[in-house]
């Protein structure tokens, strides 16, 4: 049996909403770019020409068939394909409720079915036929709607319904990036995106032996850290051996910037970082606001194994102008030059939670007045030549460790398998229901 390595990208080819384009470019195409990528039952990349089916429900087990297309010869190279959902079957679903995609390889369906993420319900827009223009009463406008430009600056509607040409740019919106690094190799970890439902689709980076196994998928979904659920957007990490690190960005709208956030997950015994994230707001920013459902980025957080770490505004400056000037990532400069201060916890001062608020008509930030008493702040401190070289030695003897640790599992299911006198798709089924 074949696996499906768990990342599903899904994005989008829009072209515009309702804005004024010639005919050829009007309608919005339905077609959704998938990649994935294929492995055998011992993480061997798979390579050579397969018929894949892909077929959408609305349920994740069982449901109903909504939609389905066969792509025959499909090409595989290094385990690795990518094909346009709809360039076969016209995708015409209304995309205005939870869809599950299913995927075949040859006569083999691969579980378990993955959610269609935001990207997908962008199709949903094309339904946006009007958009109101209003005059914002803080640029001196009335509030009211307008089909004329208006001197103040504010963008409106002209006569003809639609926004007038060069009157977006990028300029127009302020964005921020959140940044989430995810080295652990014991599965899964899913990370809180900071902006949340302003965020635009994240760009991925592997670090070491990008051949090894590794994934990513990025869900909205009802999770909780502690206490009563909130609709958060969440991004699910995998790096599947040690020694590969697997980083992600999100693109996302602010009014804010004023702080920043850097947190670090440490396993509590041996103080090694298990996953960095670092934003300029709050992650509760835009993932329901209430700091006490969503009090850091860890969705996954162990409190009697793990630590989290919240790093002080001094550091914070200091890291982010290393990394103007050397042109690198702040995760990445963390991760490979710096390492925590346990000499001193500073107290925790207030900070600017990336939302602003109305008081007595006044726009002010709202601030993020404590932290939960598990989180500790911290200064980072820059680690000397030879505890990079120690840091470096242990993380080969720790991914020299899984690797052996992960032959010793196989050799023993494989002696399993010849004791029970199972077949090789006995065998297979037996592996996917222990894991």
């Amino acid at each position: 049996m074949r696996k499906l390595t768990k990342i599903l990208f899904l994005v989008l080819l829009l072209s515009a909403l309702r804005y004024p384009l010639p005919a050829t470019y009007a309608a919005v195409p339905h077609l959704i770019n998938y990649q994935g990528r294929l492995t055998d039952t011992s993480g061997s990349p798979l390579n050579g020409s397969y018929n894949l089916t892909f077929r959408i429900y609305d349920a994740e087990t069982a449901g109903n068939l909504l939609w389905e297309e066969i792509h025959a010869g499909v090409v595989i190279q290094k385990g690795i394909f990518g094909i346009l959902l709809g360039s076969v079957t016209n995708l015409n679903l209304p995309f205005d409720k939870p869809y599950f995609l299913e995927i075949k390889v040859g006569s083999e369906v691969m579980t378990p079915r993955q959610r269609i993420t935001s990207a997908g319900y962008a199709i949903k827009a094309e339904s946006a036929d009007t958009i109101t223009g209003i005059l914002p009463t803080v640029k001196g406008g009335t509030g009211t709607s307008a089909n004329t430009n208006s001197p103040n600056g504010a963008v409106v509607l002209d006569t003809s319904g639609y926004l007038p040409d060069n009157s977006v740019d990028k300029g127009a919106l302020k964005t921020s990036t959140c940044l989430i690094a995810h080295t652990s190799p014991q599965g899964w970890g899913d990370y809180t995106v900071a902006g949340g439902e302003y965020c635009f689709y994240p760009q991925i980076k592997v670090w070491g032996d990008a051949s090894q196994s590794w994934g990513c998928n990025i869900y909205t979904n009802q999770i909780s850290h502690q206490g009563p659920s909130d609709y958060m957007t969440v991004v699910s990490l995998c790096s599947g051996s040690t020694g590969v690190r697997i980083d992600a960005q999100f693109r996302y709208i602010t009014s804010s910037g004023a702080d920043y956030w850097l947190w670090i997950l440490l396993d509590k015994s041996t103080k090694d970082i298990i996953s960095l994230s670092a934003a300029p707001d709050h992650p509760a920013y835009g993932n329901g606001g209430d700091f006490k459902k969503v009090p850091h980025p860890f969705v996954n957080f162990e409190p009697n194994t793990q630590e989290i770490i919240l790093i002080d505004q001094g550091t914070c400056k200091a890291i982010k102008q290393a990394a103007k000037d050397t042109g690198r990532s702040l995760i990445e400069l963390v991760n490979s030059e710096y390492k925590i201060d346990f000499s001193e916890a500073l107290p925790y001062i207030p900070l600017h939670s990336g939302k602003y608020i109305d008081e007595n008509g006044k726009q002010v930030k709202e601030m993020v007045k404590s932290i939960p008493d598990y989180i500790k702040v911290r200064r980072l401190i820059k680690m000397t030549d030879e505890e990079k070289a120690i840091k470096e030695i242990r993380t080969k003897q720790k991914e020299n460790k899984y690797k052996e640790v992960q032959i010793e599992k196989e050799n023993k299911l494989k002696a399993l398998k010849n004791k029970l006198h199972l077949s090789t798709e006995e065998f297979i089924m037996f592996k996917e229901s222990i894991r």
